[in-house]
């Protein structure tokens, strides 16, 4: 099933086109990365798609950002841990933000336990939120919205500069598609946009979104290329060889 996350969006000053008749869909279950340097028109075009879909949630690592939209959609923005919650431990605040889930305390424990699994968070089970690391407390911050009914999670990465937080968000993705939600993930570093478990990559460029292919797939490219090459190269060492010994080779001329 493809979600479309907008309908097409143009967005101008004077006459400077910032987004030229751009829209956006994902397949169910797929991740793709939001990648550029223009960190203020990625939010605003996140902000745009937020404010037009109902079934989605926001993640931002920024207090700071887009306060006039979270103080009237805070259902749909969920901030960074708060330090209000630096006394409970990972277990306890799973268990706060996971309380809207109607089912007896145990059941709730053992889909806190499953997400503990998945995002590779379980040996933290008991660790204080004020003593987690920033990429251990962003990691959390998504685990708590992936008992949420909205299908499509976008998480604005752009805070994060450093390609060492690349092992949080490839946990984050993997685990989030694993569960069958849609991944918008925006990043404005090139690695990060190459994580793990990245289906597309999309740039914003002259107005447009510019597909790029992720990874995997040029991997994929340069191994089939270097294949066809060896067996090219098998094949003319194998004619020079059968000259010096005279043995007359017969194929077909659309065998290479």
């Amino acid at each position: 099933m493809i979600e479309e996350l907008t309908g097409s969006i143009t967005l101008k000053k004077g006459d400077e086109v910032f987004l030229d008749n751009v829209s956006l869909k994902l397949n169910s279950g797929e991740a793709m990365a939001l990648f550029g340097q223009n960190v203020a028109l990625k939010r605003l075009f996140l902000k745009i798609i937020a404010s037009q879909k109902k079934d989605l949630v926001l993640l931002i690592e920024d207090d700071t950002i887009l306060a006039d939209i979270i103080s009237t959609n805070s259902e749909r923005y969920i901030l960074r841990t708060s330090i209000l919650f630096g006394t409970f431990d990972v277990t306890e605040y799973l268990e706060y933000k996971f309380s809207h889930l109607e089912m007896p305390r145990a059941q709730r424990l053992n889909v806190i336990k499953d997400r503990l699994i998945r995002f590779g968070l379980e040996r933290h089970a008991r660790t204080k939120l004020k003593n987690l690391s920033s990429s251990e407390a962003a990691l959390l911050n998504i685990a708590a919205q992936s008992a949420t009914k909205k299908r499509v999670i976008i998480i604005d990465a752009d805070s994060f500069t450093d390609a060492e937080i690349k092992p949080m968000l490839e946990k984050a993705i993997v685990a989030l598609k694993s569960l069958g939600y849609s991944v918008l993930l925006s990043v404005c570093v090139k690695e990060l946009s190459e994580c793990a478990g990245i289906d597309r990559i999309g740039k914003i460029e002259d107005g447009k979104i510019i597909e790029l292919a992720p990874p995997i797939k040029r991997a994929e490219k340069s191994a089939k290329a270097t294949f066809i090459a060896k067996i090219k190269r098998f094949f003319l060492k194998f004619k020079k060889t059968k000259k010096t010994i005279g043995v007359e080779l017969i194929s077909r001329k659309e065998d290479f």
